[in-house]
């Protein structure tokens, strides 16, 4: 097919590699996994999480994907900047990997040009990754939605918190559950975990994870008599994983842990087999790409009640909820009943990972696509 009959799709999001969180490994796997009728470009702020704010390549190729950075402003939660116009006009559908203050500016360039073009949003979590200024993002968003409602196409709920908050807060939104598919290997699915042990979180370095509340935990575990050891795989700007550590360093001296940072894939998988229990603290994860991971490695999972409904309707039997997580004798106590359990395999037809693969979902997701060029 010629270049010039494809669609082209421009991509907004805060951030794309260096960065690697579960967003920007989401639009990697729907741009890598989408067929040929489609072209694709990215463009995002100039900013890598780790002090090197506009100072990176304005353009460069990632995996074969053209990447645009424009220069930034951050100041706490505000992130902005300015992007051309040319980045938007020549786009048969634009697809905006946020809903705070990205989205408002893709969208005002829109109004401000009078271009009438379909777009899509992925929530990621909305804005709810931590609880710090929760009223004023609460009425932030519902106010910049009804302004919104007009101007987008489609909203693609990454997960169960994102959709039942869209629905009861803003459900003039054209919105359905799209959970962030992955790009992984089949042979990594549900390992024999016979000789596991040990505890294991993943997550990008920053504070809104409660990377704090792991060692915490881990510490009142200790102190009720379990002896495994303890594996934290961070990610992300070497200064705040230089701060997390610093900040934890007589726990980690006096205890059975190990930070490991920027791990390969490779080694990622390897850990999730060896692990016996994973936990997440979050009390908001938009879907939690993590969490999938170590269901499907078949570990012991253990998460807040509040992001239990994100994967319960899976059907996952190694997924388990403490309800009020925070009580940290109370949660150790449950991880270490847990950690009594045997891990066995799943049934041979228990394959709910399959319809979470992106070779599984990038059919439905050009479906979308298409439709909002055909109607």
């Amino acid at each position: 097919m010629p270049d010039s009959e494809k669609l082209k799709i421009i991509h907004f999001t805060k951030h794309f590699f260096p960065v690697w969180g579960g967003l920007e490994r989401f639009v990697h796997g729907l741009i890598t996994h989408t067929s040929d009728k489609f072209n694709h470009e990215i463009w995002c702020y100039n900013d890598d999480l780790a002090g090197h704010k506009n100072k990176l390549d304005s353009s460069f190729f990632y995996d074969g994907i053209p990447v645009h950075r424009v220069k930034c402003l951050k100041k706490g939660w505000l992130h902005s900047g300015n992007f051309p116009l040319e980045s938007v006009q020549s786009a048969d559908i634009i697809h905006v990997h946020n809903m705070d203050i990205l989205l408002d500016q893709v969208l005002f360039l829109l109004l401000k040009h009078k271009l009438k073009i379909p777009v899509v949003v992925s929530t990621h979590g909305l804005i709810f990754h931590h609880e710090n200024g929760i009223f004023f993002k609460t009425n932030y968003l519902k106010l910049a939605n009804r302004l919104r409602k007009n101007q987008i196409a489609l909203v693609l709920a990454s997960g169960n918190q994102d959709l039942e908050w869209l629905k009861n807060q803003s459900p003039f939104l054209p919105v359905t559950l799209f959970p962030n598919p992955l790009n992984v290997s089949e042979d990594v699915l549900f390992p024999d975990k016979t000789n596991s042990s040990g505890v294991l979180f993943i997550s990008r370095a920053q504070q809104s994870k409660r990377i704090d509340v792991v060692f915490h935990l881990y510490t009142e575990l200790r102190n009720q008599g379990y002896s495994d050891e303890l594996t934290l795989i961070l990610s992300g700007s070497e200064t705040e994983i230089n701060t997390i550590v610093k900040q934890h360093t007589d726990e980690i001296k006096t205890g059975n842990i190990e930070v490991r940072i920027n791990v390969s894939e490779t080694e990622k998988w390897d850990l999730l087999k060896a692990r016996k229990l994973y936990l997440n603290p979050s009390l908001y994860e938009g879907f939690g790409y993590s969490i999938f991971e170590a269901l499907i490695s078949n570990c012991l999972t253990l998460v807040t009640g509040e992001v239990f409904c994100n994967f319960v309707c899976y059907g996952f039997p190694n997924l388990f909820a403490a309800k009020d997580f925070y009580n940290l004798p109370k949660t150790a106590k449950m991880l270490i009943q847990l950690n009594e359990q045997k891990v066995s395999l799943p049934e041979s037809n228990f394959q709910p990972a399959v319809s979470l693969i992106w070779k599984d979902r990038k059919h439905e997701l050009e479906r979308l696509y298409t439709s909002l060029i055909t109607e």
